[in-house]
């Protein structure tokens, strides 16, 4: 539904802001959020579980690269 897509999007394109502005840890608290949102609307029904699991395995990918000692 678009406004699944939205809300996701709009956890996204903030955490590309963040990462953007050299901001990881900023970064790393809207992927959090866009992997609560995702299970949110799993829950609900709204999304579904595979989806949601790929989401959330690539948002877990991210936020490790993104802390990750440099």
């Amino acid at each position: 539904p678009p406004e699944v897509i939205d809300a996701l999007l709009v956890k996204i394109n903030l955490a590309i802001k963040h990462v953007r502005k050299g901001l990881n840890r900023q970064a790393v608290n809207a992927l959090e959020q866009f992997q609560h949102k995702t299970e949110l609307f799993v829950r609900k029904g709204q999304l579904l579980q595979a989806e949601g699991e790929r989401f959330i395995t690539a948002a877990e990918d991210i936020i490790a690269e993104l802390s990750a000692p440099r």
